[in-house]
C-alpha cells in the first residue's frame, strides 16, 4: 500500500524482492488537507483501502507510508500492523515497523537520520526513534523540494554527509536511517553501503527486507540488502554487542 502520489515506493520495493516473489500495489486513495491532514487520513482509512488487496493470496502486506506511524510509536504502529492484519489475516508490515526491525538486529543505538522531509516532519521521525530508545545525535537534510521530487543524486550526497557526521567516533553503535518511501534512495544504498562504516538503510530497503522475511526468503540479489545481513552477522558476532539482543527477522502475523 502506498500513497496515491508516491512515485517510488513501488519500484524501489519491487526491485529489492525481484528474485523473492511478485509484488502488487494498491494506493490510499486521495485525501484533502495538508501532508499532516493526509498522513492522519491514510491511518484511518488503511482499513478499508487493504481490501483492494484481497483475493491475490498474498503471503504479506506492506504499508510504503513511514510518515504515518511516527505519531503512534512502537507499539502503536505494532497494534496498526497487527488490526490490519486481523482485517486482512493476512501478515501486515509497516515501513517503519521494518526500520525498527533493523535497527534491532544490527544491535544499533545511534541514529543518524537523514530527512527529505519538512522540518516538522524530521522532528516527528526524531522523535519517534528517540520515544524507540535510540539516540539521535543529528538530522541531516536532503536537498529536494519535496519528497516526491528527491532523486538518487540528493540522497547520495546526503548520505555521504551523514556519514561525514559520524567519521570522528567509533561505529559500533550507529546506523544511517534514510526516512521516507518516496524519496529515491536505492542507486545512492547500493553504492554507498559495500565498505560503509556502518548500517545504511532506508524505508523502502527495510520493508522490502522485511517482507521477504516473512516468506522466509534469502533470494534477493540486491547488493544493500546483503550490506544489511551482512552487519547483522558481524555485530552478533562481536563481543562488544553480546549483550544486545536482537529482534527477529520475521514479523509475526496470522497465517493464512
Amino acid at each position: 500500500m502506498v500513497p496515491p502520489a508516491n512515485p517510488t515506493a513501488e519500484h524501489e520495493v519491487a526491485s529489492y524482492l525481484a528474485d523473492v516473489g511478485a509484488v502488487y500495489v494498491a494506493r490510499f486513495d486521495h485525501q484533502p488537507g495538508d501532508l499532516a491532514d493526509r498522513l492522519v487520513a491514510y491511518r484511518t482509512t488503511s482499513y478499508a483501502a487493504v481490501g483492494r488487496l484481497s483475493g491475490l493470496g498474498l503471503d504479506a502486506i506492506g504499508i510504503a507510508c513511514t510518515g504515518a506511524s511516527y505519531p503512534l510509536g512502537r507499539d502503536g504502529d505494532a497494534r496498526w500492523a497487527a488490526d490490519l492484519s486481523d482485517v486482512t489475516n493476512t501478515r501486515v508490515v509497516t515501513a517503519a515497523g521494518a526500520l525498527l526491525s533493523v535497527a534491532d538486529e544490527t544491535r544499533s543505538r545511534r541514529v543518524t537520520l537523514v530527512s527529505p522531509y519538512p522540518n516538522w516532519l524530521t522532528e516527528s521521525a526524531r522523535s519517534f526513534w528517540e520515544g524507540c530508545g535510540y539516540t539521535v545525535p543529528t538530522t541531516v537534510p536532503v536537498e529536494n523540494d519535496s519528497i516526491y521530487t528527491t532523486t538518487a543524486d540528493a540522497s547520495r550526497a546526503a548520505i555521504e554527509r551523514a556519514l561525514a557526521e559520524i567519521a570522528d567516533h567509533d561505529h559500533g553503535d550507529d546506523i544511517v536511517v534514510v526516512a521516507g518511501t518516496g524519496a529515491a534512495t536505492a542507486d545512492a544504498i547500493d553504492g554507498l553501503a559495500p565498505g560503509s562504516p556502518c548500517p545504511i538503510v532506508s524505508s523502502n530497503l527495510a520493508l522490502a527486507r522485511a517482507l521477504a522475511g516473512t516468506v522466509g526468503s534469502d533470494r534477493s540479489t540486491s547488493t544493500a540488502m546483503a550490506e544489511l545481513d551482512r552487519w547483522v552477522d558481524r555485530r552478533a558476532m562481536s563481543p562488544a554487542h553480546s549483550d544486545r539482543p536482537a529482534a527477529e527477522r520475521s514479523i509475526e502475523g496470522p497465517t493464512r
